[in-house]
């Protein structure tokens, strides 16, 4: 009504999720296989990378249902039943976004343990 564009940057989300998600599984498999083929056994680190990965896995579909219920467009665009339901899935997002963000930090840590731990390091 006041004349303002209204924005939908719905797409451009959905194709930063499709492309970060499949970024991260290909540096996982790549390491991944790097200590498979080399015979290094995969440690507390790399399982938690893998952990880090598979709830990005779990985080993709529930940001393309957000999208599709109305995140990145303008709120006076949504009719109610939508708002309520994209609120649903970015509250589900807020969950899953801090477990991606928690897990990494842990890895570092139990490389930091692992590296350190070791009595040649001292």
């Amino acid at each position: 009504m006041c004349g303002a564009p209204i924005r939908d940057y719905g797409p451009s989300y959905l194709v930063l999720s499709y492309v970060m998600i499949m970024l991260a599984g290909v540096f996982v498999i790549i390491r991944s296989a790097f200590k498979i083929i080399e015979g290094i056994d995969l440690c507390l680190d790399d399982w938690t990378v893998l952990a880090t990965l598979l709830a990005g896995d779990a985080l993709t579909p529930v940001c393309i249902c957000a999208i599709k219920s109305g995140l990145g467009k303008d709120l006076w665009t949504l009719c109610p039943d939508q708002i309520t339901r994209m609120l649903l899935f970015f509250e589900i997002v807020a969950v899953l976004y801090f477990t991606i963000l928690t897990l990494p930090k842990l890895s570092i840590i139990f490389f930091y343990i692992r590296i350190f731990s070791n009595p040649g390091a001292q």
